[in-house]
């Protein structure tokens, strides 16, 4: 029996159905490599907090204040570390 030109009940496009499929079949890759990406931050957010004097020495040589060197250091210490 034919549906009512104004159904709600229509399927969806073939294309939409391949990027769900897509999506599912692949979810499990990309979360494993979003977790392997957020340890790698994390790593390197902990190197870079164990070089921050090195790094204020360098910054203090330039001659940056100790109030900018703050900012810039550990600002992009933070920026560079995973939110979670």
């Amino acid at each position: 029996m034919p549906q009512p030109a104004n159904s709600s009940h229509k399927h969806p496009p073939a294309s939409t159905c391949r990027r769900a499929r897509h999506a599912r079949e692949w979810r499990p890759s990309f979360a494993h490599d979003i977790s392997r990406t957020r340890g790698v931050l994390r790593a390197l957010a902990k190197r870079l907090s164990e070089l921050k004097e090195e790094f204020y020495g360098l910054s203090y040589r330039t001659g940056a204040t100790k109030n900018d060197s703050m900012i810039d250091i550990d600002g992009g210490i933070v920026r560079s570390s995973p939110s979670r």
